[in-house]
């Protein structure tokens, strides 16, 4: 009776062993499918939106698998100077073309940037942000005056040019001191890689 009840068992755990490694097998394979449908479906989106001329680059691409179908969502690098207009019918064509060519697509969505070739450096026009800096500037006594403050921002860096009056009298040891106490406090204030050139001229 008690080896009967024994092999029983063993049969039942190794029936369970069985149904567990088939269960593991199966999921594997889902998984794994998965996967290589959706690396599919991406270097498809891909090749579509590269294929347009407008587009510069496609990035931050997102897909998302419903019940219901599948939701696309990317950016888009297009020519700085290309008009809202034109930017829009772009956006149309892309999300009309995935729909078309990707099947089971129920939603895109696409973000335009402008594009900057790389070493390119964007000028900064944000008129907070250059007060900031002729702010940080201006505080100090010796400077009588700043004329301009233009600053470009780069993939890594930024660069800030600052053209000043200072009193004439002070010292050429003085005013190089005070140049590197002024670009100490314009790194403290931004946080950020950056660098300065400041002239500086008599009054």
């Amino acid at each position: 009776m008690i080896l009967t009840e024994y092999v029983v068992e063993v049969g039942y755990l190794g029936f369970l062993a069985v149904g567990y490694t088939l269960l593991m097998d199966i999921t594997r394979a889902l998984l794994f499918k998965r996967v290589e449908v959706k690396e599919t479906v991406e270097s498809k989106i891909k090749e579509v939106v590269s294929s347009i001329r407008e587009v510069k680059a496609i990035y931050k691409l997102r897909i998302l698998e419903t019940q219901s179908g599948r939701i696309i969502s990317f950016h888009i690098e297009v020519d700085p100077r290309m008009t809202i207009e034109c930017a829009h019918k772009l956006i149309e064509e892309i999300e009309r073309r995935i729909i078309s060519e990707i099947s089971n697509t129920i939603s895109v969505t696409v973000h335009i940037e402008p594009h900057h070739k790389p070493g390119e450096a964007r000028l900064i026009e944000d008129e907070e942000f250059l007060k900031v800096i002729r702010r940080a500037i201006e505080r100090y006594r010796e400077v009588r005056k700043v004329n301009r403050v233009i600053a470009c921002e780069n993939i890594d860096r930024i660069s800030i040019y600052i053209d000043c009056i200072v009193n004439g009298r002070t010292p050429v040891e003085e005013i190089h001191k005070l140049t590197i106490e002024m670009e100490h406090e314009i790194r403290n204030i931004l946080g950020k890689k950056v660098e300065i050139d400041i002239h500086t001229e008599p009054e």
